[in-house]
This record gives C-alpha cells, structure tokens and sequence, in this order.
C-alpha cells in the first residue's frame, strides 16, 4: 500500500527537514507539507472525496499561530469518521507534560515525538 505522508508545522526549516529526511527513507511516498493547519484540514477533507486506499500518516506541530494543533486536533476529531486510512502524530519542540496529557486525550493520536522528525517516528 502506497504511504502519504502530511507534515503540519509553521516551521519552514523543519519541514524543509522532515522533507529531506522522508523522501530519503521513503522514496516511493507521497508528501505535503502545510504551514497552516486550516489548510491542511481542507487538504484532508479533498483528499477524502478523492484519494483512497493509501496510508495517511500526519505529523503535526502543536505551537503554531492562527490555528494551533489542539485546535487542530479538535477540528480532526469532528471529521475523522469520514477520513479512512489517517494516523496522526504530534512532532513539536514542547518539552511541557501537559501538552503530552492533554494530546492523550485524543486516542486517535499514535504517537507523540519531539523534533526533529526521525524515521523511527514512522
């Protein structure tokens, strides 16, 4: 099954980064980057109506302006009945526990990893 891999943070260096580091460790994957979460939740909503039988992994960033990825994670929450094939993964510079607790609190979050993106995250 072919992977899609969508890095969500308003960092343009460590995507520029995680971007490097996938299409390294996998060359075959589809890849977005977005440095708003607003648009990356539209991207997700076409992706539905379009895109099927792929693997969706999201990395998101936490500590963004605009919308952050709790709000984000929320937004997620109301939509993820009608998304198919989607793991999100927090990757953030927070070192503060609550942040961890508080995204235990959405159990479709697999995973929670500190920056910058690693292959092992996968």
């Amino acid at each position: 099954m072919k992977r899609k891999f969508i890095f969500i943070d308003d960092d343009p260096i460590c995507n520029m980064i995680s971007m490097q580091i996938t299409r390294n460790e996998f060359p075959e994957a589809d890849m977005s980057i977005f440095e708003s979460a607003r648009l990356a939740l539209a991207h997700l909503e076409e992706m539905n109506e379009g895109e099927g039988g792929m693997k969706t992994l999201i990395f998101l960033d936490l500590n963004m302006p605009e919308m952050n990825g709790f709000e984000f994670l929320e937004e997620f929450s109301k939509r993820m009945d009608s998304l198919t094939d989607v793991e999100v993964r927090v990757l953030t510079s927070s070192i503060d526990d609550r942040d961890r607790i508080r995204v235990s609190n959405y159990a479709f979050v697999s995973g929670f990893h500190s920056k910058p993106f690693d292959p092992s995250y996968t």
